[in-house]
């Protein structure tokens, strides 16, 4: 009793399914007919033509083309059965079936790979970001490491400057020694000049004392004290040589007194000028600056023509004895420019004795660059010191 009440309620069931009250739709071509009529086919059947995405286009497709085909069985299917052909209709049945579960995985397949897609452009976007992100630290720390390395930088450029200051002003401090010890030996060229060692004896070895300590204090390294004690020096051969000037004034005249010396001088100056021809100890003095290039003893091509003018001098009053002293600048080696100065002498003593002066008559002496007669803080000083002085000593 109870299994034929179930099999009516399933009869009027399908009944009610049925198509225009024919003959009712059971088992495959109802579920066939439910699944058509269900939400699910709007989900199939997508229009396609504004998909981008290949694949998923292609999908959508498949998946319409599969619905299309279920319904076209499905259609074949119910006419089979309202005509009673019931072999006929199961075949459509499964056929349709078949399609619409193929539909339904297409379309399936296709929201995949659109999520697929969504989820890949996400993860894109996120890797992008990541990306971005660690070109930022990189940058950041390579901006970081930058500045570090230009605070080192700028820290060892401010140790670097205070060691160059520091240098700096060393070098100052010793050049200053050197120019003042310089100027001392010049103050005491001035003062032998006058025969300071003569006439003011006292204040002359006074001076001698100072500079000699000027010396010392340099060979140890105290600058300072060096520069002081020079710059003393100095005024002590001004001091010498203002006291031995009315004496040597006084014999300048008597040796001016001889008619030979004072032609000499005269003959000179004019050549010279009272800078470069004088009279002092030694008796009359011409000097040539500049003669030779620094560290070199042949002469100045633009300065030969000065030993020509000496040497009309010498040949003119060919019974005075000549004394050729020879002098450098004070760059190099003392020893070095001892022998330098000496070889110059020599080689003026060789133009006069190739041009006919007697061999007899001339003497040399080096000074290197301890007799400076300019000032070596200058490159004009400088080159003027690399000279010789030609005395026509005093009879």
């Amino acid at each position: 009793m109870a299994r034929r009440t179930l099999t009516l309620a399933l009869v009027f069931a399908a009944a009610a399914l049925g198509a225009c009250g024919g003959r009712p739709f059971v088992d495959d071509l109802a579920e066939l007919d439910g699944l058509l009529a269900s939400n699910r086919v709007d989900d199939i059947d997508i229009d396609t033509s504004g998909i981008e995405d290949t694949n998923v286009r292609e999908l959508r497709q498949q998946a319409r083309d599969s619905l299309a085909n279920s319904r076209l069985n499905y259609e074949h299917a119910a006419d089979a059965w309202q005509n009673r052909k019931d072999d006929q209709a199961d075949e459509f049945t499964r056929v349709g079936l078949i399609y619409f579960h193929a539909a339904d995985n297409y379309a399936t397949s296709a929201d995949a790979r659109e999520r697929l897609g969504e989820a890949n452009a996400l993860y894109q976007a996120q890797r992008q970001r990541r990306n971005e992100y660690n070109d930022a630290i990189r940058s950041e720390n390579e901006l970081i490491a930058l500045l570090e390395t230009i605070s080192q930088l700028f820290e060892r450029n401010e140790a670097l400057q205070r060691q160059l200051a520091t240098v700096e002003a060393q070098f100052q401090t010793e050049a200053q020694a050197v120019y003042s010890i310089q100027e001392a030996r010049i103050a005491q060229r001035e003062a032998e000049g006058t025969k300071a060692p003569q006439y003011a004896a006292d204040l002359y070895t006074q001076a001698n004392a100072s500079l000699a300590r000027a010396n010392q204090l340099y060979e140890s390294g105290d600058y300072e004290g060096t520069a002081e004690i020079a710059l003393r020096a100095i005024e002590e051969y001004h001091r010498a040589t203002e006291a031995a000037r009315p004496s040597f004034v006084a014999e300048q005249d008597v040796v001016l007194r001889d008619g030979q010396n004072q032609q000499i001088f005269q003959a000179a100056t004019r050549a010279f000028g009272d800078q470069l021809a004088f009279i002092d100890a030694r008796g009359i003095v011409v000097v040539i600056p500049g003669l030779f290039v620094r560290g070199q003893t042949d002469v100045n091509s633009d300065r030969v023509h000065l030993l020509d003018l000496v040497l009309d001098l010498i040949r003119q009053y060919d019974n005075r004895q000549i004394l050729i002293e020879g002098h450098t600048q004070d760059r190099g080696a003392d020893d070095a420019n001892m022998a330098l100065s000496q070889t110059r002498a020599n080689a003026v003593q060789d133009y006069f004795l190739d041009r006919g002066v007697r061999g007899s008559r001339i003497s040399t002496a080096g000074f290197g660059e301890a007799a400076p007669r300019f000032d070596n803080r200058t490159d004009g000083g400088r080159a003027d010191n690399d000279r010789v002085e030609v005395v026509f000593l005093v009879r």
